[in-house]
């Protein structure tokens, strides 16, 4: 991750003589947007295993295995070194690199909208075929928002960590499950998913800080700087 996600990016702002601060829009969110992020990880996580469920095409098995192959072989090392690995890494390196350097890069140019479904794209490719993928790339968009809208990477880096954490926990940690939710064929209750996308509507939602994001002129008269 750190080579071949991140090493690029960092290469290529440092060669165009950019701020890393300005380049990976790594500003401080304020402490309520930060908050928020891990809220808006666990209502994203519960909608897609709900989409996982109900989608009619199946991950390969192949590809299935191995990823439990992988797990398996971090946790060997302790379920410290698997968070890690699977967790904390993935998504330092791909929030600053996808969400961070390409998606500022790409604003200037294209403007943000355009600039968030475009830095989502090679963060689906990374993590695979359909269906996944394409949840994937539905995960990178909101991913993308947040970052736009709370104008700092660090909220995308933490809903990623929260979501990649709270996604290993039924293998390193399944007595923390109640019963029924170990089993990953266990439907996400309608209430709860109700619940989860009011939530994430309201956090998307959110009074926005432009000023901390390129390619996106501040509304007049200032904004919120919460």
């Amino acid at each position: 991750e750190v080579g071949i996600i991140l090493f690029p990016a960092l290469l290529l702002a440092t060669v165009t003589n950019q701020p890393y601060r300005e380049a990976f829009r790594a500003g401080w969110p304020g402490g309520a947007r930060l908050l928020g992020a891990p809220v808006a990880a666990v209502c994203l996580l519960l909608l897609m295993k709900e989409a996982m469920l109900l989608s009619p095409v199946r991950m390969p098995e192949g590809e299935a295995q191995k990823i439990v192959d992988v797990v398996e072989g971090c946790a060997s090392h302790g379920p410290f070194a698997a968070l890690l690995v699977l967790a904390f890494l993935p998504a330092l390196c791909e929030d600053l690199a996808f969400r961070g350097y390409l998606l500022s890069s790409l604003s200037r140019a294209w403007g943000l909208a355009p600039a968030v479904l475009a830095s989502a794209v090679p963060f689906a490719l990374l993590h695979g075929a359909s269906p996944r993928g394409a949840i994937m790339l539905v995960l990178g968009v909101v991913y993308g928002t947040l970052v736009v809208r709370w104008g700092s990477i660090w909220v995308g880096v933490l809903a990623h960590l929260t979501n990649n954490t709270l996604a290993l926990v039924p293998r390193l940690w399944p007595d923390l499950l109640p019963v029924s939710w170990r089993d990953e064929a266990v439907h996400v209750p309608p209430e709860l998913l109700a619940s989860s996308v009011l939530v994430l509507g309201l956090l998307l939602w959110l009074p926005r800080r432009p000023q901390r994001f390129p390619g996106h002129a501040p509304p007049r008269g200032g904004g919120p700087s919460g």
